[in-house]
C-alpha cells in the first residue's frame, strides 16, 4: 500500500491535533480526489466523501487536519499541524509503493488565517526519481477555501516533470492583511485516468517569509580598506625614521 505523508506548518501553535475538534478553532480544510472518488475533511473534522474510499481515522483541529484511509486505489496517511516560529506553510508528499495506480490523485489543503505583512515566497521542488509528473499550485485568499468557488490570488503554478530534480520559486510577493493559504499537489497532472503504473513521487510546495539577500557594495568596502592601507604606508614612508 502506498503511503502519502503531508505536513503543513503555520505561524502559531493553534492546538494539538489530538485536541477535540469541538474546542479548537476550525480553520483548515483538506480535499482528496482520484477518479470518481472525492473525500473532504471539513472544518470541525466532518468527513464528506463519495466513491471508493475508506476512513480509518480523520480529524481537523486548528491549522491542521488528518486523514488515514484509501482514496480509490491510493492508500493515504496524511497529517498536518501548526508550529510556532517564522511563517512556513508547506505541503509535502513522499510516495513509494507497489500498488498499480490507474488514476491521478489530488491533495489540496487550505489553512489560516495568517496575519501577513511584508513580502513572501512561494516555491515548489522535488528531488527527482518521480514516476509521474506533479502539477503544483498555490493561492492566497481572504477566506478559507472549502471545495468550491475561487481559491483566490495565484502565488504560482508549475509542473514538476518525472525523473529529474527541479525547483521553481516566486519571491518577494507583497501581501498584507488576514490571508488564507491554499496549496495543491496533483499527481499525474490529473485526477482522471493515467497509464497504469506503480507510483513513486516526491514534491514540495512551500509558502515562506521572504528574506532579502545580503546587500553587496560591489567591492566598495575592499576598495576603501585598500585605500586606507596605502595611506598608512604613505605616512610611514613620509615620517618614518631612517635607521643606520
Amino acid at each position: 500500500m502506498i503511503k502519502i505523508k503531508v505536513l503543513m506548518t503555520g505561524t502559531a501553535l493553534t492546538g494539538a491535533l489530538l485536541m477535540s475538534a469541538s474546542v479548537a478553532k476550525a480553520n483548515a480544510y483538506m480535499e482528496l480526489i482520484s477518479g470518481s472518488t472525492t473525500v473532504q475533511v471539513e472544518p470541525g473534522g466532518v468527513v464528506v466523501g463519495n466513491g471508493s474510499y475508506t476512513t480509518d481515522y480523520a480529524l481537523q483541529s486548528g491549522n491542521g487536519a488528518l486523514f488515514i484511509g484509501t482514496i480509490g486505489s491510493w492508500g493515504v496517511d496524511i497529517a498536518s499541524g501548526a508550529e510556532s516560529g517564522s511563517l512556513s506553510v508547506t505541503l509535502v508528499d513522499n510516495i513509494n509503493g507497489d500498488t498499480t495506480q490507474t488514476h491521478g490523485l489530488e491533495i489540496l489543503f487550505s489553512s489560516g488565517s495568517y496575519a501577513l505583512s511584508g513580502s513572501y515566497n512561494f516555491g515548489v521542488s522535488d528531488s527527482g526519481g518521480n514516476s509521474l509528473i506533479a502539477a503544483v499550485s498555490g493561492w492566497t485568499s481572504s477566506s478559507l477555501y472549502t471545495g468550491s468557488g475561487s481559491k483566490g490570488t495565484s502565488l504560482g503554478s508549475w509542473t514538476l516533470g518525472a525523473t529529474y530534480a527541479q525547483s521553481f520559486q516566486n519571491t518577494n510577493i507583497a501581501l498584507s492583511g488576514s490571508q488564507y493559504v491554499t496549496e495543491e499537489l496533483l499527481f499525474g497532472g490529473t485526477t482522471g485516468t493515467i497509464t497504469p503504473q506503480q507510483a513513486t513521487m516526491n514534491a514540495t510546495a512551500s509558502f515562506t517569509t521572504y528574506v532579502p539577500p545580503p546587500v553587496t557594495d560591489g567591492g566598495l568596502t575592499a576598495g576603501m580598506a585598500g585605500a586606507a592601507l596605502l595611506c598608512v604606508m604613505g605616512l610611514r614612508s613620509k615620517f618614518g625614521v631612517k635607521r643606520s
